[in-house]
């Protein structure tokens, strides 16, 4: 990504390379969004049991994830 992103304005990428780079940066993402989903669920669902444990547990992993 790091390589990509330093391409001088005069070196273009192809239609292929543009699309594989899109396709990966999409899995990253997707990945990202659903563990970062997951972790709002399990927050969402101690808030409303008022289960303090569960939900600083749950506020942890959320920092270190994407």
């Amino acid at each position: 990504m790091e390589k990509v992103s330093g391409l001088n304005e005069s070196e273009e990428l192809t239609v292929v390379e543009r699309n594989l780079l899109f396709v990966a940066y999409k899995n990253v993402i997707s990945a990202c969004r659903a563990s970062w989903r997951n972790i709002s669920s399990i927050d969402q669902k101690g808030e409303s049991r008022g289960n303090a444990v569960h939900v600083a547990a749950s506020s942890s992993p959320r920092s270190a994830s994407c």
